[in-house]
């Protein structure tokens, strides 16, 4: 799962800003963002992004880097399609090391069927 991406970038966004963020074409929601985490996460945005898109994405939407940060961006060679595939969801959601997360991770991992 470590080589899901090039690297995370974690920066900060003003709250209010971060709907419009969410819905840029591009950046594709995963881990506390998507919808199948079932995580209340209003305050904050996971995704992925191209890394072509990376630096054009973060002086557009003003997003610098923060010890503080409230947007994670998983910088790829190519964005995936939406929904991401669950797997990313899960290890997105692992990577944060906060109990929410984890305990969701876990929630969802039970919840595939797994086959032969």
């Amino acid at each position: 799962m470590r080589g899901r991406q090039n690297r995370v970038v974690d920066v900060a966004a003003n709250v209010a800003d971060i709907a419009e963020i969410a819905a840029d074409s591009r950046v594709v929601a995963s881990g506390v963002s998507d919808p199948r985490a079932g995580l209340s996460a209003a305050g904050e945005f996971e995704g992925y992004i191209a890394a072509a898109d990376l630096d054009a994405f973060l002086r557009e939407n003003l997003l610098v880097e923060s010890a503080s940060p409230n947007i994670r961006l998983h910088v790829v060679a190519d964005r995936p399609s939406e929904p991401v595939g669950l797997g990313l969801v899960i290890g997105d959601l692992v990577d944060w090391s906060r109990p929410r997360e984890s305990g969701r991770a876990l929630e969802l991992l039970k919840g595939i069927e797994w086959c032969c």
